[in-house]
């Protein structure tokens, strides 16, 4: 259930009395739409401990869970140095996305930050309001001319770059 390195925590130290824990790792099998080739494992749980003579020096929890497509539905993470702690956590649904980030002392906030989307999301409503654009351009190149003996500039053909962009106001 974990996975636990013991060792001493002073490089002349005779005793082990520093231990790394990982633990409570979980995960789910759900295809991973960021790469097409991997089916395969998405954490879901995850609790990492760095202990000196039994006190936490360093920790680190995470938490997560997907939807059928393998796009992460909510999520937070925490990661505790001493008395400093850096926590994150969000959500996704069709209809809200938020994203809540802290760096805390103890109990005194440094830094805090929160954003907050509401829509629809949908990948139908995504999709009608997708557009598709389209610029050509002429592509240029210097060739010689013989009657002035200088270079000009030639168009020697065209190019066209297309990409598509969610029309975010819908």
């Amino acid at each position: 259930d974990a996975l636990v390195f013991e060792f001493p925590s002073t490089e002349d130290g005779a005793s082990n009395n520093a231990t790394f824990t990982v633990s409570n790792y979980t995960s789910v099998m759900i295809s991973n739409p960021l790469d097409e080739e991997y089916d395969g494992d998405l954490p879901t749980s995850l609790d990492v401990d760095f202990t000196v003579d039994g006190t936490s020096v360093m920790s680190f929890h995470f938490a997560a869970s997907y939807n059928e497509d393998g796009i992460p539905d909510d999520g937070a993470a925490d990661l505790t140095i001493g008395a400093f702690v850096l926590s994150f956590d969000g959500m996704n649904t069709d209809t809200e996305i938020t994203a809540n980030q802290s760096f805390k002392n103890g109990d005194q906030v440094i830094l805090e930050m929160s954003g907050k989307v509401v829509g629809d999301f949908t990948d139908a409503n995504i999709e009608a309001n997708t557009i598709t654009y389209s610029e050509t351009y002429d592509v240029y190149d210097y060739v010689y001319n013989e009657m002035t003996g200088f270079y000009d500039w030639v168009v020697v053909g065209t190019e066209v770059n297309t990409w598509e962009e969610p029309k975010i106001e819908e």
